[in-house]
């Protein structure tokens, strides 16, 4: 994130202290937004944003814990509560801090840097391929539910983190039609004995404002109900990832990187290969006004890969361009205007082009 929005976060992270004593302290926030879209050949329409709410403590000298919850819209005239994070964790020292619970994947820098609170984001829309599981557009899980390690070593060459996770695997509804259905994340049961195993090592050069990144994991998605017994294994699912993420004076910069294979497990599909990645740069002026601009690209076989073709999900390829300007009113809210324009891989669709207007805020 740039160097401002960045301060916000801390800002936000540090507040709402309800003792002295930092042992103690519980720091509140919250996070909302509320936006005007307009999809091209579609009205325009007011929408109400994920309402994003946090608590951290610690809760002692080594342990602390956090809780988010978001509160967003349904069915379009209803909300649901969705718990995102919930985590317990305690610190050896900086070389291992052991967690357990629900967490953000470490996949990638945007979906560590970037939470539930669009408020903290340069563009409105997440990367496409890199939705929650709840979106259209998920190629695999943004969150996980296990057990974790992290640690950071310094050397003279820089500093060094990585993180470690054992997780339960994702599931497929499969009583639900493909173009409507999630990745289900197991909250408290999974069948498969192998876990979903993820790893992630960067490095941060030292005086230089670089931090690269190069990520794995392994996951075995298994069926929910439907044509097949409940708890059978779907498919199984590889990636590997890398980012590089800079911070270059009012520049930032950022691109990813996903190589994905996704290997059938009931029929005879065999495995296919995704290539997700996107490209993105923003400029700070005067610390208020921030362009960005973004390139994405998803390429896989829609019409064999069984999580593409409408057998698990339906997703095509696609590539999209997004250009976004924010302007932060003040350090608790900011208004961004945004443009993106999709063209699909698959023949017969028409491009998208979209228009939306966002004003974002935090409450602590």
């Amino acid at each position: 994130m740039n160097m401002k929005v960045g301060k916000l976060a801390a800002a936000a992270l540090s507040a709402c202290l309800l003792t002295a004593q930092s042992a103690q302290a519980v720091e509140f926030g919250a996070f909302g937004n509320v936006n005007l879209e307009k999809i091209e050949n579609q009205a325009g329409t007011f929408a109400l944003g994920g309402f994003d709410l946090f608590a951290r403590q610690d809760i002692s000298d080594k342990s602390s814990a956090l809780v988010e919850y978001v509160i967003e819209s349904g069915d379009g005239t209803s909300f649901v509560l969705d718990l995102e994070r919930l985590t317990v964790d305690y610190e050896f020292g900086r070389a291992l801090t052991v967690s357990a619970g629900r967490i953000h994947s470490k996949a990638g820098y945007w979906n560590t840097a970037y939470h539930h609170g669009q408020f903290l984001q340069p563009t409105i829309a997440r990367p496409e391929f890199l939705e929650f599981e709840d979106g259209k557009g998920a190629d695999f899980p943004m969150h996980l539910i296990g057990l974790f390690a992290d640690g950071e070593l310094s050397s003279a060459a820089g500093v060094f983190k990585y993180h470690g996770a054992w997780a339960n695997n994702p599931q497929i509804d499969k009583t639900v039609a493909a173009n409507d259905r999630e990745i289900l994340l197991t909250m408290n049961s999974d069948v498969q004995s192998n876990k979903t195993i993820a790893g992630k090592i960067s490095f941060e050069p030292d005086r230089t404002p670089i931090q690269i990144g190069i990520y794995g994991q392994s996951s075995t998605y298994n069926s929910t109900s439907g044509s097949t017994p409940a708890g059978r294994p779907q498919l199984d699912q590889s990636i590997l990832g890398v980012d590089l993420h800079a911070n270059l004076g009012n520049l930032e910069f950022l691109t990813e990187y996903y190589s994905i294979s996704n290997d059938d497990r009931v029929g005879t599909a065999g495995s296919h290969d995704v290539t997700d990645w996107f490209v993105q740069a923003g400029y700070s002026i005067a610390e208020v006004f921030t362009p960005t601009v973004r390139y994405e690209s998803s390429n896989g076989d829609d019409s064999t890969d069984v999580f593409r073709n409408g057998t698990l999900f339906s997703r095509d390829g696609y590539t999209k361009w997004v250009g976004a300007l924010r302007y932060d009113v003040d350090e608790s809210n900011a208004v961004t205007i945004e443009y993106s324009n999709r063209n699909s891989d698959v023949n017969g669709i028409a491009d998208v082009n979209a228009l939306e207007l966002q004003w974002s805020f935090m409450v602590f």
